[in-house]
């Protein structure tokens, strides 16, 4: 495996390196370690910039990620320095932009705003076409709402990922790994697990009067989800393109593949838990060290694409916040997090947890809800560490009569994220008044013990 930083091999330095992406997160990424020091002249003082480019090539030299350094972490008494960088559809997701379409092929939209962001594409899906205004919202954000659509019209999904140095729109799981997993020869471990929480059984349709024209339902006893016609559209293909069956997953760990990568699929036969078939891969991470590669992939039975609203929201009208406004569909890191943790509303409280399948303690949501939007929190948020050095989260401590919704509200032992109105939206807290237990909800403000304000850096 080679590194390559700004044109300098450093090959030689890296003692391990993770390669990894999952669904819901715009962008892979890669993390190394450099040994590097700042007192013993013996070792080597290599020149890693936040900004640098950074490339990644396998064993036959084809080259695997394009992005750039995003952060570093080095101290004096370490002879290691850690770096963490993000491919080129980061930005794609922080940015804002606003554009209108006129009956525009869905490939072209693409092309034109990937492009616009200097991005190179290649293989681009084709499809329907697109007639919408999108205001203030990020290029990748655009792009993925008119996939989902496709989705929803089509019921075929759609995965957007970098591939070597250039874009990538393909069908979803069409591409299956020629390496299948046996538990006889590749397969190091594996577990299975089945979940109703993200059940949507019944979505409700309305006309753009407001009135209910009927409903789809589907399986088990799950959420009701409501879906408001908008002109031109089938609202029953809609509105079943919203339903949620049981989320079915599986994690296994097998020697590595440069195949097995979110967004492909791969055959498993496994016996013992009762693994056999075809699997979708939407979670990855390859590891390389001491020569060896391995893999740990999140598998699920479901072929779908990452959720997003895909209503026409209306450009007008803010939403109060806790000491200002700005609306709830700007398209900033911090409405993009809210948003995220919107979906997340009922999900069970867990002590550790990190992500809605597992469950989520305060600071493991809003970590999460942080990270979905494209910000990078290094390591794992924790309510003491936020307290004691914020910086080591790219948070910056704000006035209190300054925060803002999306912005973190800390107390001792507990973190949650403002909301709108004076409101807090928190995983645990107070929310066991609200939905009957505890997990995540939004919450009332008034009578709060929070005391201190955090915003992420350039937010």
């Amino acid at each position: 495996m080679r590194l390559v930083i700004n044109t300098e091999d450093l090959s030689r330095f890296y003692t391990s390196a993770r390669w990894s992406g999952e669904k819901g997160q715009a962008a892979r990424k890669l993390e190394f370690d450099l040994v590097v020091s700042g007192t013993d002249k013996n070792l080597p003082k290599p020149t890693v910039p936040v900004g640098g480019n950074c490339l990644f090539f396998d064993d036959d030299g084809k080259q695997i990620f394009d992005g750039e350094i995003l952060y570093k972490d080095k101290s004096v008494d370490s002879n290691t320095m850690k770096v963490t960088a993000v491919d080129r559809l980061f930005r794609t997701n922080q940015s804002e932009t606003s554009y209108t379409f006129e009956n525009k092929p869905i490939e072209q939209v693409a092309r034109q705003v990937f492009g616009d962001c200097g991005l190179r594409c290649g293989t681009i899906a084709r499809g329907g076409t697109v007639n919408r205004i999108f205001d203030i919202k990020s290029p990748y954000e655009i792009v993925l709402i008119c996939y989902k659509m496709q989705e929803e019209a089509t019921g075929i999904p759609y995965i957007i990922r970098m591939e070597g140095d250039a874009v990538a729109i393909r069908e979803r799981g069409k591409i299956v790994a020629k390496y299948e997993l046996d538990g006889k020869a590749n397969l190091l471990n594996a577990s299975y697990s089945e979940s109703g929480e993200n059940l949507v059984s019944t979505v409700k349709m309305f006309n753009t009067n407001g009135d209910e024209i009927g409903r789809v339902t589907g399986e088990g006893k799950g959420m009701t989800k409501f879906y408001r016609q908008e002109e031109g559209e089938d609202p029953a293909t809609r509105a079943k393109g919203i339903l949620k069956g049981l989320e079915r997953e599986a994690s296994v760990r097998v020697l590595g593949d440069y195949d097995l990568i979110t967004g492909n699929a791969v055959i498993v036969h496994e016996p013992f838990t009762g693994l056999q078939g075809k699997f979708y891969i939407d979670g990855d991470t390859h590891t390389f060290a001491n020569n060896y590669h391995v893999t740990e992939l999140k598998l699920s039975y479901e072929n779908t694409m990452e959720d997003i609203d895909t209503s026409e929201q209306s450009a007008q009208g803010n939403e109060k916040g806790a000491a200002g406004s700005f609306s709830a569909g700007d398209g900033s890191a911090r409405s993009r997090a809210l948003k995220i943790g919107e979906k997340l509303i009922g999900t069970k409280y867990q002590r550790g947890g990190n992500s809605p399948g597992s469950g989520m303690d305060c600071t493991g949501f809003v970590d999460w809800c942080y990270t979905q939007a494209g910000m990078n929190i290094p390591g794992r948020l924790t309510s003491a560490e936020v307290r004691r050095d914020p910086s080591q989260f790219n948070l910056v401590e704000i006035p209190w009569d300054q925060r803002q919704p999306g912005d973190v509200l800390w107390h001792e032992g507990h973190c949650a994220l403002q909301y709108y109105d004076g409101k807090i939206l928190e995983s645990g807290g107070h929310s066991k008044s609200v939905i009957g237990y505890s997990g995540v909800a939004i919450t009332k403000g008034t009578g709060r013990r929070f005391k201190k304000a955090y915003r992420y850096k350039g937010t």
